[in-house]
């Protein structure tokens, strides 16, 4: 496969996710756009090895090797497509190996652990799984201000702790209760969609956008296998709407 057709492919990717990352990427010049496409199609070809592993597959042996041709693409010999066209931009834009070796590591401990005891436990899951991947788009942006490293670091932690924040009332409480742990001056929580039912409307949200019935919504962000985040309004999902 030719550097152009690995580009192609990464953009592929990137645009059959439905995600709202690929229409932002369009305002970077081209360059750097295929170099996110490509770090995109790294993530998410990384992430779906467990996330989205098929039944009678190994996670580890994917992620192996997928070590294998990370370690290819800086030595210049990588055969996937998402590692052909990463060996071009990660030599240019010198993004450091141990970066994607970290989102890799990160990966694989959701094979071990789902429960982290403290916000400290969990701090490393979250540098892996989304830090990184803000330091690597530093690399890509060509970011020059010295404070930016700690931005991405920090940024990437709280995205992630916030997007796991999904459909559960009991995700804020136990997150409250280790904030409190913390003695400080005040917490306040804030939700844009809060349902009805019990353990939501037994958590304490000094701040509610909208209290919606119990169902399974979609668009402006939220999803149903990757389907319908896009939609401009926020929409109650059907089984049958596929």
């Amino acid at each position: 496969m030719t550097p152009a057709e690995a580009h192609a492919y990464c953009k592929a990717v990137a645009r059959r996710s439905g995600s709202n990352f690929y229409y932002s990427f369009l305002f970077l010049p081209l360059a750097r756009r295929e170099a996110m496409y490509t770090v995109y199609a790294f993530c998410k070809e990384v992430d779906s090895a467990v996330d989205d592993a098929p039944p009678g597959s190994e996670p580890r042996e994917v992620l192996r090797r997928w070590r294998a041709e990370l370690a290819a693409a800086y030595r210049g010999s990588p055969t996937y497509p998402v590692t052909i066209s990463l060996a071009e931009h990660a030599q240019r834009l010198e993004i450091p190996q141990d970066y994607f070796e970290d989102l890799i590591r990160g990966v694989e401990m959701d094979l071990t652990t789902s429960r982290y005891a403290t916000f400290d436990d969990l701090s490393l899951y979250c540098y892996r799984v989304a830090s990184v991947v803000g330091l690597i788009c530093l690399k890509v942006f060509g970011t020059l201000s010295p404070d930016a490293r700690a931005y991405a670091i920090n940024l990437g932690m709280a995205f992630q702790v916030v997007d796991d924040i999904l459909d559960s009332g009991e995700t804020i409480r136990l997150i409250r209760n280790e904030l409190q742990r913390r003695n400080p001056k005040s917490i306040r929580a804030c939700v844009l969609l809060r349902k009805q039912r019990p353990t939501a409307m037994q958590t304490p949200c000094e701040y509610v956008g909208f209290d919606i019935p119990d169902e399974f919504v979609v668009g402006y962000g939220l999803d149903y296998q990757s389907y319908y985040r896009n939609l401009p309004d926020v929409c109650t999902f059907k089984g049958d709407a596929l």
